[in-house]
């Protein structure tokens, strides 16, 4: 499969090392780019701190020192923390979903740092508040959305979404190329799956994770599907 990797580096030149080596043809070229923010230092101490991405984790690393325990949303996310000198824990499964059903976010009256991107995850700060949580929201970069050239969009089989912003960056691109509504779009979780009717996009696969391992098991499944329904002669 020709497959268009539309989320930012370095995660989409890992995405798309691991795709070509399984057979694939990855385009990429990313729809978001990512800016720092200034964040004034934290002057007060959390049980835990969430990094929501790597790039959360390589502009959020100083507030992390203070928080007792420190979360990771995924690998990727994990090793960019561990070259920085910071132990970080993953969940099972690589999404507020998967942070949510860790034991160390459980408890009730827990004090957690959240550090992320701008518009972080509502239903991660949410429902740790109706748990009895008390949260702080740290938005450390921003994303910025790219404006992209599809001359083509017949040729793309496939397509690799990171986050919301960048679904719906990439809908609003792929619609004005004139692509079909019903390819593929694989997706980082459930919550963002559930964007695509509203985006014309409903063939949203739900990968469990972004880690490019979890994708190409995604995508290599689909394509099965797709051999298993097609018919024989």
């Amino acid at each position: 499969m020709r497959i268009w990797i539309t989320r930012t580096q370095p995660g989409a030149t890992r995405l798309a090392e691991v795709l070509l080596k399984a057979g694939h043809i990855p385009w990429v070229r990313p729809v978001i780019e990512i800016q720092p923010l200034e964040v004034p230092p934290l002057h007060e101490r959390f049980d835990v701190g969430v990094v929501l991405s790597e790039h959360g984790a390589h502009f959020g690393a100083r507030l992390l020192q203070q928080a007792d325990q420190v979360l990771a949303v995924g690998e990727a996310t994990r090793r960019t923390l561990e070259k920085l000198q910071i132990s970080a824990l993953t969940p099972r499964i690589s999404s507020s979903e998967g942070l949510l059903e860790m034991a160390e976010l459980s408890r009730a009256n827990t004090s957690v740092l959240i550090v992320s991107g701008e518009r972080p995850r509502t239903l991660l700060a949410q429902t740790l508040e109706q748990r009895g949580s008390r949260v702080a929201l740290c938005s450390v970069y921003r994303r910025v959305p790219v404006a992209i050239s599809l001359d083509d969009p017949d040729q793309i089989d496939g397509i690799v979404i990171a986050s919301g912003e960048g679904f719906e960056n990439t809908a609003r691109w792929w619609h004005e190329a004139g692509g079909s509504s019903s390819v593929p779009v694989f997706v980082p979780s459930a919550r963002v799956a559930r964007l695509g009717a509203e985006l014309k996009m409903p063939v949203s696969i739900d990968c469990h994770s972004a880690e490019p391992e979890a994708v190409l098991a995604a995508i290599d499944n689909y394509q099965r599907e797709q051999h298993d329904r097609s018919p024989r002669r």
